[in-house]
């Protein structure tokens, strides 16, 4: 009896030492786990108001620059540079602001801010941005940009003419063809254009294509875009199609015939039956292979480098230039190609594209109304463009 309440008392006692010793335990770890967590939360508060008083005060030092966009063309296009000591330091899209007004922030110094549009570039501003101040800048005054606006078209009335000549095998026979009215564009569409495009659409390309602000601003800026293909070319009239609301596509072969006719209908050339300017003797008035006289390489030139003929630049010479049709070397010898607003044949024989116009790389001769050309649509050439029509 007396040993079992020795044994309970002495087994009390050691589980109420035992119970008193995890309580000192639970308190001691308690508050370092509760002086830990507190550390570390108001380190994190600290380092969270550090961040935001930084902010609060590079803010501060911070000069503010908006752009606002009303037209839609420099809205969509538009780019604004900050330049400081004759470089670029930021370039920001327009488009890609929430709403119709881009903002900017840089530090206190001396800046110029420029707005290129396509090929076109303004200076709106050059001074000293102190700290904390704003600048405000629209398109307000500036000169509203065009993009293939109804003043780049020529019109071509409805009628009949003759198309192809005997002087080309591959043109033969000359036929009469009715076609009806139809609008085409002054000038190819040019490297700058292309490039925005790309830009715009947000398509990947390799090479200095995929590069507008850098094409647009170059010295390629009003040559004829080239290396595209003609599927791709017909994309752009799509995207065109839609960012205009109007109906853009490439010209049928008989379409371009005609316009490259349009000033002379009977002609050898678009601009008449001899090779120069008969007022201005040994004046080129295309851009040809012979016209690089010296050794010199035949290159691009920029559009409207040359005379218009009825309205028209570089219809002959420059570059070759994509038409809707399939190519047929025996086409003009078979009915299709009589036939009122004639769209070419159904398919190639040699599945090629009737490219027309002649180009920088090619004899004169090729330069005549009637030549015609077939290329692979698949590739792009150095000296294969596009225009379009509406």
């Amino acid at each position: 009896m007396s040993f079992e309440i020795i044994t309970g008392g002495g087994e009390g006692r050691a589980a109420a030492e035992h119970q008193t010793y995890n309580r000192v335990v639970v308190r001691r770890y308690r508050s370092i786990i509760i002086g830990f967590v507190v550390g570390v939360f108001s380190g994190v508060l600290c380092s969270v108001l550090e961040d935001r008083l930084k902010l609060y005060f590079a803010d501060r030092d911070m000069a503010t620059i908006s752009v606002t966009a009303a037209d839609p063309i420099v809205r969509e296009f538009g780019i604004v540079q900050v330049w400081q000591a004759g470089s670029p330091i930021q370039q920001r899209r327009l488009r890609d602001a929430e709403g119709p007004t881009l903002t900017i922030r840089v530090a206190a110094g001396v800046y110029e801010i420029r707005l290129q549009v396509l090929d076109k570039k303004f200076v709106l501003d050059e001074q000293r941005f102190d700290r904390g101040a704003a600048f405000r800048y629209s398109d307000e005054k500036l000169p509203p940009p065009e993009f293939f606006s109804d003043r780049e078209f020529v019109a071509v009335a409805a009628g009949v003419f003759t198309q192809g000549s005997s002087e080309f095998k591959v043109s033969s026979p000359a036929h009469e063809v009715s076609l009806s009215a139809f609008r085409i564009r002054s000038t190819p569409v040019t490297s700058c254009e292309y490039a925005s495009y790309l830009a715009a659409g947000r398509y990947l390309q390799a090479g200095s294509q995929a590069d507008d602000a850098k094409v647009c601003s170059g010295l390629d800026a009003r040559k004829p875009a080239v290396w595209v293909a003609w599927e791709d070319a017909k994309k752009f009239c799509t995207w065109l199609s839609a960012f205009k609301r109007q109906s853009f596509r490439l010209p049928t072969e008989a379409e371009y015939e005609r316009a490259m006719r349009i000033a002379h209908e009977r002609t050898r050339y678009p601009w008449g039956d001899s090779e120069y300017d008969p007022e201005k003797p040994r004046a080129p008035l295309a851009n040809y292979r012979e016209y690089w006289v010296g050794g010199a390489k035949p290159d691009l030139s920029p559009v409207k480098t040359f005379p218009e003929v009825g309205g028209l630049y570089d219809i002959s010479g420059n570059v070759w230039e994509w038409t809707s049709d399939w190519y047929d070397a025996r086409f003009y010898s078979k009915g299709e190609a009589k036939l009122p607003d004639t769209r070419g044949p159904a398919k190639g024989d040699l599945h090629e594209v009737v490219v027309r116009g002649g180009s920088c790389q090619d004899p004169i001769e090729r330069l005549s109304c009637a030549f015609r050309g077939g290329v692979d649509p698949a590739i792009g050439y150095y000296n294969v463009g596009f225009r379009v029509v509406k």
